[in-house]
């Protein structure tokens, strides 16, 4: 399944918007030695009030990659 959040930060609970965030550091952690302090990596409210992500999760549910 892909989910599109469009500007996250401006229209999600801040609840929800922190799930999403953990989710995807759950996901650049496989990838990434070092996780770099900018865009949706960052966790700031400023960068998802602009950002648009594509995320795909397998049929649980559970997100397995982000773009």
């Amino acid at each position: 399944m892909i989910e599109i959040y469009n500007k996250p930060g401006l229209n999600l609970p801040e609840s929800e918007r922190e799930k999403l965030h953990q989710e995807i550091l759950e996901i650049a952690k496989e990838c990434l030695d070092d996780l770099p302090d900018y865009q949706c990596l960052s966790g700031r409210k400023s960068e998802y009030d602009r950002l648009i992500i594509s995320v795909s999760r397998d049929q649980q549910g559970k997100m397995n990659a982000f773009c």
